[in-house]
């Protein structure tokens, strides 16, 4: 696919039917206007995550069947906005201050979907050279369960002055919020027994 530069597997947890329409080049996108990435379909950046997500839905909806799609996102670098870069979240809260203000819109700030879904409309109003598809942000999932080599370490990091210095977390996980179906390629329902890495190491 010429003009595409970046693969990404992704991972969508939802109902059996919805995962298996979406195999079938459905697509579901969120109209979020919240606190997360705004309007699109959400992915996980790998299958731990989903599989984490997975979990919590069993447990709120036990009446309900999941499962987990997999697919490869497709796209160029400019297709994505990426907020776990600071510089690229400065951007967007500055230039979403001066649109509302040219504009005459009353944005609230403290909704980052919100405030992406205005800069995305800006941008297609304005006919921009590059309007992003994608949009990236890291999440805190501060009730993950501690276990594994960096999980376990981070015990050791509260309650003293190391609490406020740099660390590794296993605390913080990945999503994407996809606008443009075309993105999604191969997609299929993701296989457990072909995801999860053995635990044993092959030297």
């Amino acid at each position: 696919m010429a003009g595409f530069d970046i693969m990404i597997p992704v991972y969508h947890v939802d109902t059996e039917s919805q995962n298996d329409k979406f195999v079938h080049g459905g697509f579901f996108p969120s109209q979020e206007d919240g606190v997360w990435a705004g309007k699109g379909m959400y992915f996980w950046d790998n299958f731990s995550n989903a599989k984490y997500w997975l979990q919590i839905q069993h447990s709120h909806l036990p009446d309900k069947n999941f499962n987990t799609s997999k697919s490869k996102l497709i796209c160029s670098e400019k297709d994505i906005l990426d907020m776990t870069r600071t510089d690229t979240s400065q951007e967007v809260k500055v230039f979403a201050i001066r649109f509302s203000g040219e504009f005459d819109v009353d944005l609230d700030m403290d909704k980052n979907g919100e405030v992406i879904n205005f800069l995305h409309d800006v941008l297609e109003k304005r006919q921009a050279k590059h309007i992003f598809s994608v949009v990236k942000e890291h999440g805190l999932y501060p009730k993950t369960k501690i276990k594994g080599l960096i999980g376990s370490n981070e015990i050791g990091y509260h309650g003293d002055r190391k609490k406020v210095i740099p660390l590794p977390t296993s605390k913080v996980k990945t999503v994407y919020a996809v606008r443009d179906r075309s993105l999604l390629q191969r997609r299929e329902i993701a296989d457990p027994t072909k995801e999860v890495i053995s635990d044993e190491f092959s030297f």
